[in-house]
């Protein structure tokens, strides 16, 4: 189950850690967005006001990237148009390296930004919320992930959102790269990246149809001799 983020209520769930603190890195997830109102569905932030974050959301109906320092201004990077009908489940990204930033929409990516932007002090990372800029989610929210490598080129992320925007799990595509993973079925746990907590709490929603790993499948068979036409070997032990 996806978790149902109310603007209204200002709901949003928080963790006291930053999974990445510099690019580059790729912020992804599925949103089922209520309307085309600026919003905010995923940021790594700086909690002490300065205005230093990474974050991802909706700008003037079209997905929005924006890396912010308070020395160094924004830098945004938009995408294409979007749904955002309350129905339609569409997959956003981010790509976010220091003088490169793209936003997509399932998939496929927008213009770049090229400002030179590294924000500081980043502590925290958080789902439908920016708390330094004060903007929210509206919409249901679900696979949120976030990864992190120093080798994360632009070329590189377009594989990583492509396969993701297709409906595989994080847990398929390059996952010795996740740093934070949060699927948001039934509960806020990370399967990377740590549990989420509450700041107000969302509402259970419908998940978006996903493709994940296959559970291992174990036979256990009886005892005793092996079904005839079925050869056994043996090892033949030698005297040193």
């Amino acid at each position: 189950m996806a978790q149902d983020f109310d603007v209204a209520n200002s709901e949003y769930l928080t963790l006291a850690a930053a999974v990445a603190t510099a690019g580059p890195i790729v912020m992804a997830c599925w949103h089922r967005a209520d309307d085309k109102g600026d919003s905010v569905v995923m940021s790594i932030d700086n909690t002490g006001g300065s205005n230093n974050y990474f974050r991802l959301g909706i700008k003037s109906s079209v997905v929005n990237v924006r890396t912010r320092s308070i020395a160094q201004g924004s830098g945004d990077a938009l995408s294409g148009a979007i749904t955002a009908d309350g129905a339609t489940w569409e997959h956003f990204a981010g790509y976010y390296a220091q003088t490169s930033r793209y936003a997509y929409i399932n998939g496929t990516p927008g213009s770049e930004n090229t400002a030179d932007i590294t924000p500081v002090g980043l502590n925290r990372t958080e789902i439908g919320r920016n708390s330094s800029a004060g903007i929210y989610a509206d919409g249901e929210l679900a696979e949120v992930a976030i990864y992190y490598n120093a080798g994360l080129t632009k070329a590189i992320a377009d594989q990583i959102i492509a396969s993701l925007a297709k409906g595989f799990s994080s847990l398929l595509v390059k996952p010795e790269w996740l740093v934070g993973y949060w699927p948001l079925i039934r509960d806020y746990d990370g399967r990377v990246g740590g549990d989420m907590g509450l700041g107000a709490a969302p509402d259970v929603a419908v998940h978006c149809p996903i493709i994940y790993p296959a559970p291992p499948h174990i036979v256990h068979l009886a005892a005793g001799a092996p079904p005839a036409g079925i050869p056994i070997l043996r090892r033949r032990r030698e005297a040193c």
